[in-house]
């Protein structure tokens, strides 16, 4: 019997369906910076009359993607956008996929309610003896034999809806699901189209860089003044939104930007050799950071502008952020508590560390913590030239900051003085020494007719970067110190008009 060639239409059209699916894997590598990621992603391919399809995510940067075969070349890679949204291609099959689940829903429902009233039915006792009553149980079996035939048509009908609902899962699945989709074709040389079957499948490697991923550290910084230690745990928040699991693949971390410029920027006066100082001296506390890292750390690697870690194999999932351990590490730091009662009547506790142990580490969010305790949170970063990290205040080192009244003073003649007088009383609290920092501002004046003599007890040392007065002392145990601050200040009198 000939079959009609239009009643093989539909067979052959699927067929043809089944021909071209795209393939889609999970990525092998990843390299992963703060704001993007460069992927890369294998392929076992056989090639259908020269030419294979792939999908891939449609955010993803097209004039950074690449093909590499296993055996042979690709010819060219023809791009096509599948849209997942409302107007897409894929609209039909979303649209059907809520409906089946409306009904599944539906279904559902329909049987927890037959099930309801077949219990409420069996529960209800009957009195013996009373030929009415026989009537009832009659009508009653009849209703619960109908009953059990609804709920058994209920759950087939789900089964049924859930099939359904599975086998489209899988094919909006293959087609990239609700998100847009990029669909490459690539067209192969010669020699890998024959004879296909023979050599089996193709190995297909893609590579591309996707804006829509990145990472930031996140800190747990704790100070130990009776170790003189800050311990310094670094963790990765990994995230992705490529419309795809990252599945196994092997993930390293940049700390620098994803390239982008290749140009250097122009040079513009005025040069400053102290910056260039400065920058000479964060690469050398950089090249000095495997010192303080401790064992079970990620293995890290300095590059040129930053460093990497090899985060191992990972699964991330799309849109469902994941936070790795990545980094710890001692460092070697004394303890003291910075005052500046001018400003405030505080004592701050900061750690110094010690011989430029200062490792290079991305500036992040950080929740510090003393002897254990939370104190605060705050953008944790090290400056190797200034390798000073702060942890808040310390309740039981206080101050005291009282004015007290100017001394009489011989003046000179045809010159004005002003005095100025304030005691600045310490106080530790704790059972051990501490050491303490007192800073106040120096007065600043440009006149070099203006003098200023400076007879504080016990004297400061001027810095002159910050023009500040500055004393250091210990304060010992349950113990009290007292600066006494004595400024005299002289300057031009103002003569009257003729003199």
């Amino acid at each position: 019997m000939r079959v009609p060639l239009l009643a093989l239409l539909p067979v052959l059209a699927v067929f043809a369906a089944l021909s071209v699916r795209p393939a889609q894997a999970a990525p092998t590598s990843v390299i992963l910076y703060p704001s993007g990621a460069f992927v890369s992603e294998e392929y076992p391919l056989t090639p259908e009359r020269g030419k294979a399809v792939i999908n891939l995510p449609a955010a993803l940067d097209e004039a950074s993607l690449r093909f590499s075969l296993a055996q042979g070349t690709v010819r060219g890679v023809r791009l096509e956008k599948v849209n997942g949204g409302k107007t897409g291609p894929l609209a039909a099959l979303q649209t059907r996929r809520q409906e089946l689940a409306a009904r599944l829903d539906a279904e559902k429902a329909h049987g927890e309610a037959l099930s309801a009233l077949t219990q409420s039915l069996s529960s209800v006792p009957f009195k013996k003896g009373k030929a009415e009553n026989n009537e009832d149980v009659q009508v009653r079996q009849t209703r619960l034999e109908d009953l059990a035939r609804q709920r058994l048509a209920s759950e087939r009908t789900a089964k049924s809806l859930e099939a359904e609902l599975r086998t489209l899962d899988e094919r909006l699945a293959a087609l990239g699901g609700e998100r847009d989709t990029l669909r490459c074709t690539l067209e192969l040389t010669a020699d890998m189209t024959a004879a296909p079957t023979a050599r089996g499948p193709v190995s297909v490697r893609a590579s591309y860089f996707v804006p829509a991923a990145g990472w930031s550290p996140q800190y747990e910084v704790e100070a130990l003044p009776d170790q003189e230690t800050v311990r310094v745990s670094l963790r990765a928040r990994l995230w992705q939104n490529t419309g795809r699991d990252w599945n196994g693949a092997r993930v390293t971390l940049a700390s620098m930007n994803a390239p982008a410029g290749v140009k250097p920027p122009p040079l513009t006066p005025p040069a400053r050799p102290l910056m260039l100082q400065s920058a000479v001296k964060r690469s050398a506390a950089a090249k000095a950071a495997a010192d303080g890292f401790a064992a079970e750390s990620a293995p890290a690697r300095e590059e040129q502008g930053g460093k990497t870690w090899d985060a191992g194999e990972l699964t991330l999932t799309d849109a469902c952020p994941l936070s790795v351990p990545l980094e710890n590490c001692e460092l070697s730091a004394s303890f003291l508590r910075l005052i500046r009662p001018a400003a405030s009547p505080a004592a701050w506790i900061q750690a110094r560390l010690k011989n430029g142990d200062a490792p290079f580490l991305p500036a992040g969010e950080a929740v510090f913590l003393l002897d254990g305790l939370p104190v605060g949170r705050d953008t944790f970063s090290l400056a190797p030239a200034d390798a000073t990290l702060a942890f808040g205040r310390d309740p039981l080192v206080t101050v005291q900051y009282n004015a007290l009244p100017a001394r009489p003073e011989t003046a000179e003649q045809d010159m004005e003085q002003t005095n100025l007088r304030w005691n600045i009383a310490l106080a530790n609290g704790h059972s051990r020494p501490v050491q303490v920092r007192v800073e106040e501002p120096a007065p600043l004046h440009r006149d070099t007719a203006v003098r200023v003599q400076e007879r504080s007890q016990p004297a400061p040392v001027l810095d002159e970067e910050h023009n500040a007065y500055v004393w250091e002392r210990t304060l010992p145990a349950q113990g009290h110190a007292v600066i006494r601050e004595d400024l005299l200040i002289l300057s031009p009198r103002i003569l009257p008009p003729g003199k």
